[in-house]
């Protein structure tokens, strides 16, 4: 068997700078998606350490997990996950305390295996740990009529607390650096006048999945705002994803409404409900060049939440086939796979006289 045989060091300088000119495509290129972390914890702001505060601050945190690990809040009016969040230490593993900005939080870890199995069960969305990024293109105007755009840099309370609602509930954003050639391409007249055109370019710079145009307004003690989220990929077509628009009284409050609508459509779009009769699939890797590598992608695939259960049904010299077992759909896994930075489409069909095929992959990290 070819499969374990020594990979000889036979390319001459010219195809060895071409291989790695191709390697640097595929990583810049593919990195639209981030992985989260820590979907089974969440950190609440208590009162005090009393008992009941304390069982209130659990079943806060369990909503909040529940959320993260779906996308969806409205999954919060699921029976079933009424019920769990009446017995939320059922799910807890450990919580502790800690005093934090003045604040005493209460830090609750929950098992992970048992809060997807419920979420399972109620057949609610289960959204994978692969999430895109959405780069945020945001203006805004304040009473005097002066108006700024938002930058990585700018330290305000509304930039602090979209990033706070952001990490609370693991829905990856990022603002842009407003270097010198974004400072002179784009005004927050094209933002708020939804010039979209002018956008694509240089949201591609950051190898985000999205981006939003975002305008708000601040009056008072209010805010109005718009949201318009675009597909990056999807470059001269400027259909907008999400149209969103609203008032807010405070910061917080309008940070978590942007926050929610980015979540609830990507939920609609990425996550997964359990079928009744999943699917299986056969799903190719190419280039696995031993036992550690294929042991590695094995564990690695594993961790995927729409992956039930996965073994080796065939290896060809260098490629390995698994059989896939799914919660979902075999679309719904090609959606995930695409949005890992670490796995790629291969351009190479092992038969492609077998109409069963499917696409074919490439892992790089071995």
């Amino acid at each position: 068997m070819y499969f374990f045989n020594y990979i000889s060091m036979t390319l001459n300088t010219k195809k060895l700078i071409l291989l790695l000119f191709c390697c640097f495509l595929f990583s810049s290129f593919h990195s639209k998606a981030v992985l989260v972390q820590k979907l089974n914890e969440a950190s609440i702001t208590v009162k005090s350490k009393s008992k009941i505060d304390t069982n209130s601050g659990i079943a806060k945190a369990l909503e909040h997990v529940f959320i993260k690990n779906s996308g969806s809040f409205s999954i919060l009016n699921n029976e079933q996950i009424k019920s769990s969040i009446k017995k939320p230490r059922n799910l807890m593993n450990q919580f502790s305390f800690e005093e934090r900005n003045g604040e005493l939080k209460l830090n609750v870890v929950f098992e992970e295996q048992k809060v997807l199995a419920l979420l399972r069960s109620a057949k609610v969305p289960v959204w994978g740990k692969q999430r895109p990024s959405t780069l945020l293109w945001t203006v805004l105007a304040h009473d005097s009529n002066d108006f700024e755009i938002m930058s990585e840099t700018t330290v305000n309370e509304l930039s602090q607390s979209i990033n706070v609602a952001a990490n609370e509930y693991s829905v990856p954003v990022l603002f842009p650096i407003m270097d010198f050639t974004e400072s002179t391409s784009i005004s927050g007249t094209d933002i708020k006048e939804l010039f979209v055109d002018r956008f694509y370019e240089l949201s591609a710079r950051y190898n985000a999945g999205y981006f939003a145009l975002v305008s708000i307004s601040e009056s008072g003690s209010m805010y109005s705002y718009s949201l318009n989220l675009y597909n990056i990929d999807e470059q001269g077509f400027n259909k907008a994803e999400i149209i969103k628009s609203g008032k807010a009284k405070t910061s917080p409050e309008l940070s978590q409404a942007l926050i929610n609508s980015l979540s609830e459509y990507y939920s609609k779009k990425f996550a997964v409900i359990t079928a009744d009769d999943s699917d299986i699939v056969h799903v190719t890797f190419e280039e696995i060049s031993d036992l550690k590598g294929l042991i590695s992608l094995e564990n690695y695939l594993k961790e995927f939440t729409i992956i039930q259960s996965l073994y080796t049904s065939g290896i060809n010299n260098r490629s390995v086939t698994f059989r896939i077992k799914l919660y979902g759909t075999k679309d719904d896994l090609y959606r995930t796979l695409k949005l890992d930075k670490n796995i790629v489409e291969s351009q190479f069909i092992i038969d492609s006289n077998n109409a069963n095929n499917s696409i074919n992959y490439r892992w790089q990290v071995q």
